[in-house]
């Protein structure tokens, strides 16, 4: 194995017995195989597992609300929620085109160009093939776009915009729009 050649073996074993770690592998025991699948093939199983658990609350404890997330780039986490909550409607915030000069803050290096590789239209057409809940595009600068929510309520908001200053704006406009129960 890796830690084999690494020299770490034994030490990753010893750290798993004392920590009382019996298992090398993560299990989600309360998810379909599909679910599991899905988290498996991911580069975060840990973050996609704990949206998931997040899913499963927001669907047990029937709290109300859409979701919304921040951040899109290629849709991967809203293409998940969308399998989690099929019949919720859920709103995509994001430029489409990376970020903008006043996402930046002070004496913050300006020359990030990732997340450009994407398309708001073939992310909106992959997610309208399951599912009941309208999906809501939201294309431009955030939070301008978030203007036009009036009377929505969210019952789970994922903010993933790398960017302290638009990570603010976010809270700021979201967190008063959260259900009772709701998750950030």
């Amino acid at each position: 194995s890796f830690l084999k050649r690494l020299g770490l073996y034994r030490l990753d074993q010893r750290l798993k017995g004392a920590l009382g770690i019996t298992k090398s592998r993560m299990s989600h025991p309360p998810f379909s195989s599909e679910t599991q699948s899905q988290i498996k093939k991911t580069i975060d199983a840990v973050r996609y597992s704990s949206i998931a658990l997040a899913c499963k609350r927001i669907e047990a404890d029937d709290i109300p609300g859409d979701l919304v997330e921040v951040g899109v780039f290629q849709g991967k986490t809203a293409r998940f929620l969308r399998q989690m909550m099929p019949d919720r409607c859920i709103h995509l915030f994001d430029t489409f085109q990376g970020f903008r000069t006043e996402d930046f803050e002070k004496g913050e290096n300006t020359e990030d160009f990732r997340f450009l590789d994407t398309d708001p239209s073939e992310i909106e057409k992959q997610l309208c093939l399951g599912g009941s809940g309208e999906v809501v595009m939201h294309v431009g600068h955030f939070p301008g776009t978030a203007e036009e929510l009036t009377e929505e309520r969210f019952a789970f908001l994922s903010l993933d915009v790398d960017k302290y200053i638009p990570t603010l704006a976010g809270l700021e406009v979201f967190y008063p729009k959260m259900s009772p129960g709701g998750f950030i």
